[in-house]
This record gives C-alpha cells, sequence and structure tokens, in this order.
C-alpha cells in the first residue's frame, strides 16, 4: 500500500520471493514515495494457546486503562498495549532493498505480508515530557537537541538519559552515554522524539 505505482494485492509466487521482487512488481515507487519510512507488517503464526493469552491481556489492559484512566499507571499501560498491537511491524531499509536486491536487507515474503511505503513526510514530533509536544517541521542540520528546544524544552519530569527515537519505518534508536558525553540519535523526516517522565 502506499507509494508504489500499481498498489493492490499480490500472490507470492515462490518462496524465494523478496521485498524487491514485490516493490518491481508493484511497478516501483512513485516521485512522492518516502523509502526511509517504509515497513512490513507480518501477520503472526501463533498456537490456539497464545492467542487466547494475548486476548486475554489485551482485555486485562483495557479494562485497567479504563478503571485508572485519571492514575499514573494508565499512560503505561496504554503503550504496553500498543506494543502488543505493533509486536508485528518489521522496519525496513528499503532504499538498501532497492541498490542490493537479494541482499539480507531484502527480506523473504510470507503469506499476510503487508508493506506500507509512506508519502515523502516534512514533520518530526516530539512527545512526551516536554512543555509543549508537537509537530515541528523537518530541517535538515538540526539535531535532537533542537528539535526538544523547539518543544518547550524538557520538563522537570524528563528522563533524559531514556530519550529515543522512533522513526517513520518503526525503528528506534536510544540516547548513549560514553565517558558522561550524551549521544543524541539522529532524527529524519517523519521521527517521532519520544521524552519519557
Amino acid at each position: 500500500v502506499g507509494e508504489v505505482k500499481f498498489p493492490g494485492d499480490y500472490v507470492i509466487l515462490n518462496k524465494a520471493q523478496r521485498v524487491s521482487d514485490l516493490i518491481e512488481m508493484a511497478g516501483g515507487l512513485t516521485e512522492y514515495a518516502y523509502p526511509q519510512g517504509a515497513f512490513l507488517i507480518r501477520k503472526r503464526n501463533l498456537s490456539d494457546a497464545e492467542k487466547r493469552m494475548m486476548e486475554e491481556l489485551s482485555a486485562q489492559l483495557e479494562e485497567t486503562v479504563e478503571d485508572e484512566e485519571d492514575g499514573g499507571r494508565a499512560d503505561s499501560l496504554k503503550q504496553r498495549r500498543t506494543l502488543i498491537r505493533e509486536r508485528d511491524l518489521v522496519g525496513l531499509d528499503l532504499e538498501r532493498i532497492l541498490e542490493e536486491p537479494g541482499s539480507k536487507y531484502d527480506i523473504l515474503l510470507a503469506e499476510g505480508d503487508s508493506i506500507s511505503i509512506p508519502q515523502r513526510l516534512e514533520t518530526v514530533f516530539v512527545e512526551g515530557e516536554v512543555l509543549q509536544p508537537n509537530a515541528i517541521r523537518y530541517e535538515k542540520g538540526k539535531s535532537f537537541s533542537d528539535y526538544v528546544q523547539e518543544a518547550g524544552g524538557c520538563s522537570s519530569k524528563a528522563w533524559k538519559k531514556g530519550m529515543y527515537v522512533v522513526h517513520a519505518n518503526g525503528s528506534v534508536k536510544g540516547t548513549r552515554s560514553f565517558l558522561g558525553i550524551r549521544r543524541y540519535p539522529k532524527v529524519f523526516p517523519g521521527s517521532r522524539i519520544v521524552v519519557p517522565e
């Protein structure tokens, strides 16, 4: 789905078919495609017991979130519920896949896979413990800290060592420290900067 010339459903022709083959079958990317934001959603093959367990856990989380909507635990429970839902998301390095078809980055397809290629993105989202969570226009050369400052800077509850970026393709990069110097991840169009409590 998304920015390919012929979006739609395609049949897997053999067990060796890869992402690059599917993009070729779909006519290639459009001029508006943002390959850095591409991701694959893989259908989980769970046993019946695992399916029941996931349904029960999801229902329990729903109930707890509703019961404690005004409490501090509600946010973390919502995040856990989201993680359960998004466990099938696989970030793709689509630029590399198209440059090196058949390489280790070019994932083999499975029945039920869905590949999504978004339109070119132009914003960066900053959320969590900042003074004004916001969508900010992406500018090449701007650093992680620049975007946090444009959202008003960190609040007094912010856990600065735990800040991280979720890129448009679903991959996550955290803040690292070396000899007391903090290194923040790079930010790209469509990235989401999260400042946890």
